[in-house]
Order: structure tokens, then sequence, then C-alpha cells
């Protein structure tokens, strides 16, 4: 991805900058943050700063949770060693377009639906 260097420093003017492409609670949505990740998954390249700004966060985001080991510590998911970041934010943009909920909260806010994914993607045996 040409992008990907250009784009490490987004997550950081992301959340510099108050409100870009948040709710009114200020959580990013669950489509949003799919449609931020399209460049990532599809390996186009951005084609205006928004965008640039948009995959960068998407990128940011994945990379913090796997650093952070908030993806080990989900309850009931396990996620396999070898799964990347880049595996997650395809399986995330795959998942979310398909996922069928009512509860609000799994809607307006992607880290609740990527819960619910990797619980459904990589359930414990």
């Amino acid at each position: 991805m040409k992008f990907l260097k250009a784009s490490m420093l987004l997550p950081i003017m992301a959340m510099a900058a108050p409100g870009v492409g948040r709710t009114d609670d200020g959580a990013v949505s669950a489509l949003q943050m799919r449609d931020w990740c399209a460049p990532v998954v599809d390996g186009s390249d951005p084609r205006n700063s928004q965008e640039y700004l948009h995959a960068g966060y998407c990128i940011g985001s994945f990379v913090t949770l796997r650093n952070m080991g908030v993806l080990k510590s989900i309850p009931r998911a396990c996620i396999p060693d070898a799964t990347t970041t880049d595996d997650f934010i395809r399986t995330y943009a795959h998942e979310i377009s398909g996922m069928q909920t009512d509860v609000d909260e799994v809607r307006s806010n992607w880290f609740a639906a990527a819960v619910v994914i990797l619980q459904y993607k990589f359930p414990c045996r």
C-alpha cells in the first residue's frame, strides 16, 4: 500500500480534530469505519486528503487495538496469533456489511461492532 507510511500520522490528526466523522456521542459508527477502511481493504490509494485521513484513522485504530492487547482480552473470542491487523480490517469490513442488528450501540460504535465480529469469527472452542 503506497499510502501506508503517510497515513501513520493521520490517526493523531484525526484525534486532534474534534468531531471529525463522529456520532453525537463522539463514537465512530460501524458503517463509517467500514467506509474509512475501504482503501485498505481494496488496496487502492485514497483520492484526496479526507480519504487519507480516514484510511489512516482505520489503520491506526486497528493497530492500536492490536498493540494494546485488547484483541487478546475480548471475552468469547480466541484470535489466532497469526491473524494480522490487515486480516482483521478485511474481516471487519466484509462482516459489517452483512451484519443484521437492532442494537444501537453496535451500529453507532465501531468498536462494539468489532467485538461482536471477533466473537462470531473467532469463537473459543
